[in-house]
């Protein structure tokens, strides 16, 4: 994920086909994707909504190779990930996610 847009009111994320805005001024999260050539539906969270901002983990079974995200994991439960190139990539984007919703930093 990449961050394309930063300022104090908004700040844009995007991986691929997906892209993560976070409008700071509506204190609103959401989260675009595109399968193939259709949009998918956007999902919207209020930053209030967000238990948890965190690194995502996972091992390629082929390859063995480590994959990072960033996750958000939201009060009902539900998440949303969005991939990272590296873990360094990741840890960065967790930390920007946190400090501009106002969240803690992680431990």
């Amino acid at each position: 994920m990449a961050i394309v847009e930063s300022t104090a009111k908004k700040l844009v994320l995007k991986s691929g086909s997906t892209t993560l805005s976070l409008d700071g001024a509506a204190e609103q999260i959401t989260l675009e994707s595109k399968v193939l050539f259709w949009k998918r539906a956007p999902a919207h969270a209020a930053f209030k909504d967000v238990a948890d901002v965190k690194i995502e983990q996972n091992q390629d079974g082929a390859s063995g190779a480590n994959i990072y995200g960033t996750m958000l994991v939201l009060n009902s439960g539900s998440a949303w990930a969005v991939s990272a190139d590296t873990k360094k990539q990741a840890e960065a984007e967790v930390a920007t996610i946190r400090k501009f919703i106002g969240m803690p930093a992680s431990k």
